[in-house]
């Protein structure tokens, strides 16, 4: 029997992954409902990388003048929610990769053990999607600039610019209406999204929504590779720093 450590490597992945984004163009497309009606799909297909987070996995037909078609990567929270809905099954794994051709599976915690269940299957299955946990010193450097729990969306948008892309373009996030009001903020996602609706809701705060976009800006600042929609920027440029 296989020792767990055989079905993940962490330098050999680092490594696999870096090559695959090196000189790239990178999209990463969250949710907001911004994006609806933005009539960016062309546009996030042509990018030599599509990143999605989380429930982004599943791309609406409705919405693909949009939200564009393609999925090379996902990050993903990997809660309690994706297995007792067996989105990471082995099955499933089959299912994402014949359906998107998607490439990699990010975790974006360090929940390293359903990593080592999801490699196991890997192996059983045939499937080739690589899968790969954020490091634990880029979470750490994410906790440490914010007040709560970092967002997939924010974690996803750090751990890309660590690697040797071209471009890391930004589109469909609001950090959850940042502008509006606490009582003001709903209708964060496009529609369906999000089939637990509720939960999302109330999670939202466990955040630090604001450092978040603060983190933003002073990369995009720092970073030439970083460009953002025009929803966005305009939040970045205006709202409270």
């Amino acid at each position: 029997m296989k020792n767990k450590e055989e079905f993940y490597s962490r330098e050999k992945i680092e490594g696999e992954y870096s090559s695959f984004l090196k000189g790239k163009r990178v999209v990463v497309v969250g949710p907001a409902r911004s994006i609806k009606g933005s009539g960016q799909g062309e546009i996030i297909d042509s990018y030599d990388v599509v990143v999605r987070v989380n429930l982004g996995l599943n791309i609406q037909k409705n919405l693909k003048e949009d939200i564009g078609s393609r999925m090379d990567i996902l990050y993903s929270a990997m809660s309690q929610y994706y297995w007792d809905t067996a989105v990471f099954s082995e099955k499933s794994l089959s299912m994402l990769e014949k359906k998107y051709n998607i490439k990699w599976i990010v975790n974006t915690g360090v929940r390293r053990a359903m990593i080592l269940k999801m490699a196991k299957d890997k192996v059983k299955s045939k499937v080739k999607v690589g899968l790969k946990l954020v490091s634990k010193k880029n979470i750490e450097y994410l906790k440490k600039k914010l007040d709560g729990k970092p967002t997939a969306g924010i974690i996803s948008m750090y751990d890309l610019l660590q690697y040797p892309i071209l471009e890391l373009y930004v589109t469909g996030f609001t950090f959850y209406n940042i502008m509006s009001s606490k009582n003001e903020r709903k209708d964060y996602y496009y529609d369906n999204y999000s089939p637990r609706y509720p939960e999302t809701i109330n999670n939202v705060y466990k955040h630090d929504l604001k450092g978040e976009a603060c983190l933003l800006y002073n990369l995009r600042k720092k970073d030439e590779r970083v460009k953002i929609d025009k929803v966005l920027s305009n939040i970045l440029e205006n709202f409270d720093k």
